[in-house]
This record gives structure tokens, C-alpha cells and sequence, in this order.
């Protein structure tokens, strides 16, 4: 198994499966603790208003021009979602590994869920109405790069407005799934930020970045077992393995069912012939790992190369079943059917590629 799962603020936050486990958070090292307390202290951190909520004077008055302050709080929260995301005004699209403050998700005119709501959030608050933070539990949704899975993360804008509430949710597609919804302070806002370029990081092999930007989530919100997670990812990839387990062990103390946690534990511990310990997990993950496309995905490529067909097949198969508008997706299953000689099912695969991007470009 190939791939690790770093949790990426824009989509899912926790995964709830039947059965726990549970992992001893004593069973640490004293000195590699002590290393994991102070591995943050001395880390700069900025200010959520000069990091993510800075907006320029130029802006400003074009978002005053756009929705004038004196007007109520229900009609300048309805002009301002007009004037971001109305096809005939700024038109600002989702956009998964699009990290940014809102001055940036502004210019760009693209963002991820986080980006989306740091902006919507900073200009609420600029045109003095009630602006903030949820994140929402969601149906677990992930995506991949290269040999990295990634599981995403949901947040919201809300605010108060007067005696109605609003919700500003920039994926509707899970408005039939969201489930519970928890705040989340501005402090927190920011190393959830932090936290997506860690991962981002991470995935572009800049180890080091990734490790310095998930110890500045950390300093922000210790306890965010998301961040602890990806920061183990980090130091396994760069060889620091009593510093990877430390932190997967961290990671599931403070939430013993963050299963992408487990499983890169689990994999930890396979990597280093670590079978016994392994073991007590392997049932756990494979539960996990099953509800996953991208799983499927790389196990097949895997009996590709091992010439087991068959169970090629299988894995495709499921990929397939579990994941039905991926482009990307399709075209990678539609590739390895190739390199079965399958050109029937290559090319099925292939043509249903084609109906969601196509789709993406419209919106577009």
C-alpha cells in the first residue's frame, strides 16, 4: 500500500465507522514527547487579520460601491453572495487546491471551501454584518496525488442576521449529507490554513515546508488531530519515524476514531516489519480503506504489475462503483483496462470520463 491520507481543509472532517479503537496515548517516550510539546514553541505564527482577512483599499471600495454598508444586514448579505458568485459579476469558482487569504480568493477568483469562506467571512465584516466560521461533518469524500490520498475537510460561512441565521455552503452538492456543524474560531480559521498549505507541501515533496507550516497550525490549534496526522506524514516521508509515530499516536489520543491516523500508523508499522503491532489495526483499516476509489485504484495498478488480472479487475471495478463523477478517475481506470488488453471496458470507462468534465467546463 502506497498511499498515506492527509487531511485537506475544503471538504470532510471526521470518518465514523462501526467499532473503535483504541490506541494507549500513555505509550510514549518521554524524550519524544517532550520533543512533540516543543517541537511548536518557538514557530511565528501571523495574525488571522493580517494573514487571512487583510483586505486592500482598493477593494474596500469596490465592495462598498458594490453593497453600501448603511443597508440592512439581510440585503447586504444577499448582494455581497450576488456580487462574488453570480455568473454575471465577479463569478468567483470552487477550487480544491486553491489555498488563500481573501484578498487573494478575490483577485484569483477562485478557492477552496476555507478560501471561500475567509473571504465571504472578511467582507461581512467590513460591511459590518455578522460573519464566522463552522466546519460540518459531511459523507467522507477524497481525491489523490501521485501516491498521496487526500480526504477533505468541509467549512462553512455563517452568521447571525438579526433574528434569521444564514449558512453560505460553496458545495451544494452535500447539502443532503451534512451532518453536525462545529464553530470554529478565527485562531483556528488560520491553522486550518496553515494546515491546507502543510499539506500542499507535503504532496509537492517539500518536506521541510510541510513540516514547519503543520507546526504552525499546531502552535495555533494543538489540538487538531487532522494536523498531527499530516504532520506524522511529513516526518515519515523524511525518515523521522519515532517522530511520525509520535505524532500518529498524538493524532489518535486526541481522536481515537481520526481513522487516516490509524492507517498511517498501520502503515508505519508494516513498513518497519512491525507486523505484531500492525495487526491489532489491519481489520480497523481495511474497513476504511474499502469505502475508498482511490484505494481500489492503486491496489489494482499494484496486481497490474503483479500480473494478477483478475483481481485487477475487481478493484477497478469497485473503484469505479465508489466514485461516479471523477474524470480523473475514469481516465486512470480506463488506462489500466488498456494495459489489460481490454479495450472494450478501456474505452467505456473512457467515455464516462467525458460527461463530468465536460459538465466542469460548462460551469466554467
Amino acid at each position: 500500500m502506497k498511499s498515506e491520507t492527509p487531511i485537506f481543509a475544503g471538504l470532510t472532517l471526521l470518518i465514523l465507522l462501526s467499532g473503535c479503537v483504541t490506541v494507549d496515548p500513555v505509550f510514549e517516550d518521554p524524550e519524544i514527547k517532550r520533543r512533540l510539546d516543543t517541537l511548536f514553541m518557538d514557530v511565528e505564527v501571523g495574525n488571522p487579520e493580517t494573514v487571512i482577512f487583510q483586505l486592500s483599499d482598493e477593494m474596500k471600495q469596490q465592495l462598498e460601491k458594490r453593497v453600501h454598508p448603511e443597508w440592512g444586514d439581510a440585503r447586504k448579505f444577499l448582494q455581497l453572495g450576488e456580487y462574488f458568485f453570480n455568473s454575471d459579476e465577479r463569478d468567483i469558482q470552487y477550487d480544491a487546491w486553491s489555498t488563500l487569504s481573501a484578498e487573494e480568493t478575490f483577485i484569483a477568483g477562485r478557492g477552496n471551501c476555507l478560501s471561500m469562506s475567509i473571504l465571504f467571512v472578511a467582507a461581512a465584516r467590513h460591511l459590518k454584518f455578522d460573519g464566522r466560521f463552522e466546519t460540518v461533518e459531511v459523507k467522507p469524500s477524497w481525491t489523490h496525488e501521485g501516491e498521496t490520498m487526500i480526504r477533505y475537510e468541509h467549512i462553512v460561512a455563517t452568521g447571525n442576521l438579526g433574528t434569521a441565521s444564514y449558512v453560505v455552503d460553496f458545495l451544494p452538492e452535500f447539502a443532503g449529507e451534512r451532518g453536525p456543524r462545529t464553530r470554529v474560531t478565527d485562531e483556528q480559521a488560520l491553522a486550518l490554513y496553515y494546515g491546507n498549505l502543510a499539506v500542499a507541501a507535503i504532496v509537492a515533496a517539500d518536506l521541510d515546508e510541510g513540516i514547519y507550516k503543520s507546526h504552525q497550525a499546531l502552535k495555533l490549534w494543538p489540538g487538531n488531530s487532522n494536523a498531527w496526522s499530516n504532520l506524522g506524514t511529513a516526518y515519515r516521508r523524511k525518515g523521522e519515524s519515532e517522530l511520525a509515530e509520535a505524532s500518529y499516536r498524538r493524532a489518535l489520543a486526541l481522536n481515537r476514531k481520526n481513522y487516516s491516523a490509524l492507517a498511517n500508523l498501520t502503515r508505519l508499522y508494516l513498513l518497519e516489519d512491525r507486523e505484531e503491532e500492525a495487526d491489532v489495526f489491519l481489520r480497523t483499516v481495511k474497513r476504511y480503506y474499502r469505502r475508498n476509489p482511490y484505494y481500489h485504484l492503486q491496489v489494482a495498478r499494484m496486481r497490474v504489475q503483479a500480473g494478477d488480472v483478475d483481481g485487477a479487475r475487481e478493484n477497478l471495478e469497485r473503484a469505479a462503483a465508489l466514485k461516479k463523477n471523477d474524470p480523473v478517475l475514469f481516465d486512470a481506470i480506463s488506462d489500466l483496462y488498456e494495459k489489460l488488453n481490454d479495450l472494450d471496458a478501456s474505452g467505456e470507462h473512457g467515455s464516462h470520463a467525458k460527461k463530468p468534465r465536460q459538465a466542469k467546463e460548462q460551469e466554467t
